[in-house]
């Protein structure tokens, strides 16, 4: 389809190619007996007509040069503005879409770290805390202590398993609770609610006169053992474990009573590796 910029030209042309067309046939139109050296004349008057026309045409063409090129100028200036908004659209798409992309990360690593938080604060922590050693003396009865499990968060923990064991020797410790040898007491499908301990007891034979004499030593030549494992599930589902060992020794026994060591004089294993939870 024309535009309206070409109408108008073309409108002015066929005006103009009128006009010059009147102009002629007014010329050769004119008596010719008003003219009587119209014979000697005619032939200047002739070129000096086919002059002015071929000026006329000369002078369109450079008018119809002109607008064309003003028409391609304005194309060209269309198609530039054209393009340079298509890239201004498609640069701004590309920047509006690294934005949205960097909004959704930065949102998702808050309800990430949000949600880790909230695992951290709400879940449950079961550990082990060491009671009473009964019954360390010759010629006592069998040897038992006392442990507790006890979950210090604020929510329920569902114990898969607590297997604890008991052993008489002499340091070294090794490196894992598997290397204690068998933990003999086991208790599964334990809800444990949050601080309300959870009490194991674990026993052997009494001890002999040679193994207390070298439990009841300020360093403790032989001493005696508790280690363990505890398995369980927080309220989010999660598994966890802790391993836990202690010991008992010393020349200073609890009164009577007891006939041993109390809580607070039992001391953490010695190896790191065997205090461990997640």
């Amino acid at each position: 389809m024309k535009s309206v910029q070409d109408s108008i030209f073309d409108a002015r042309m066929e005006e103009e190619f009128r006009q010059a067309d009147a102009e002629r046939r007014e010329t050769n139109m004119a008596p010719e007996e008003e003219n009587p050296n119209a014979s000697e004349a005619g032939e200047p008057r002739q070129d000096d007509e086919k002059g002015r026309i071929a000026r006329e045409l000369s002078a369109l063409a450079d008018r119809i040069a002109k607008q064309a090129q003003a028409n391609r100028e304005q194309d060209e200036r269309h198609d530039n503005g054209r393009r340079f908004r298509e890239y201004a659209t498609l640069v701004f798409i590309i920047l509006t879409t690294v934005g949205v992309f960097i909004q959704a990360c930065i949102f998702g690593w808050q309800l990430e770290s949000s949600d880790k938080e909230a695992h951290i604060r709400l879940r449950a922590y079961v550990f082990s805390e060491a009671v009473n050693a009964f019954n360390v003396r010759k010629n006592g009865d069998i040897l038992e202590t006392y442990t507790y499990i006890k979950d210090v968060g604020i929510t329920y923990a569902k114990i898969d398993k607590i297997s604890v064991g008991m052993i008489v020797r002499a340091p070294p410790e090794p490196d894992t609770i598997e290397g204690f040898g068998a933990r003999n007491k086991e208790i599964v499908g334990l809800n444990l609610a949050p601080n309300s301990p959870y009490v194991v007891i674990n026993a052997r034979e009494k001890l002999t006169d040679d193994e207390f004499e070298k439990i009841f030593t300020v360093g403790g030549v032989n001493r005696i053992y508790v280690f363990g494992r505890i398995t369980y599930i927080d309220i989010f589902g999660d598994h966890h474990r802790t391993d836990f060992c202690h010991m008992y020794f010393g020349n200073q026994l609890a009164p009577r009573e007891v006939g041993g060591y109390l809580g607070w004089q039992a001391h953490a294993c010695e190896n790191p590796k065997l205090n461990y939870a997640d």
